[in-house]
């Protein structure tokens, strides 16, 4: 036991605290550096967005999982797919769903409470951590757009370089429209002449 009151005391629980500090200090710079290597070879950090998993390398693709609305109520959740001839249920991937979700939201068809019950109409299903299929909340809405905002914000940059192209060709032919005063009397000058011809 250390005992404080004595200066050789204070001085060792100050080594040890910094010791301890440093310790700390230590694991989040590693943490940080490995998250940062990860990004920058364009892998992925922490739970994969809905819909999707990490392949060999560590890069998300589309999930092959997904689930059916069975007729006689209920979900019936796994990774292959298809028409289920004996319940007539129509099979939905996780992935569809999101990128439903994503389209709703990007049109503005209202808010998360509104995406959610509309998801629940078309049937779609929802798949909780654990794996089980379940109907849309407004939470996981939330949770799918925020998940995905870094593919919300590529496309829209992508939406304002079309649309900042778009008006660059829209003033060129401005420009090229565009006439001088001595131009137009002069073409002017040169109709009133063919009419007169004629």
């Amino acid at each position: 036991m250390m005992d404080i009151k004595t200066p050789d005391g204070r001085m060792s629980l100050f080594m040890q605290a910094f010791i301890d500090e440093m310790y700390a200090l230590d694991g989040s710079r590693r943490a940080s550096d490995s998250i940062r290597h990860r990004k920058s070879r364009q892998i992925t950090v922490g739970m994969p967005p809905f819909g999707t998993v990490r392949n060999a390398e560590g890069h998300l693709i589309p999930s092959s999982a997904g689930a059916s609305k069975l007729s006689a109520g209920g979900w019936r959740g796994g990774e292959s797919g298809g028409e289920d001839s004996v319940e007539r249920a129509v099979w939905r991937r996780y992935h569809d769903a999101a990128r439903r979700v994503r389209k709703l939201y990007a049109e503005n068809k209202g808010g998360y409470r509104r995406i959610a019950k509309s998801l629940t109409r078309e049937r779609w299903a929802f798949r909780d951590r654990w794996g089980t299929p379940r109907l849309f909340s407004s939470d996981n809405v939330r949770r799918i757009v925020a998940s995905w905002r870094e593919s919300f914000e590529t496309a829209r940059r992508a939406a304002i370089a079309v649309l900042r192209q778009q008006l660059a060709n829209l003033l060129d032919l401005y420009k090229n429209a565009v006439i001088t005063a001595a131009e137009f009397y002069r073409d002017r000058s040169d109709r009133e002449r063919k009419i007169a011809y004629w």
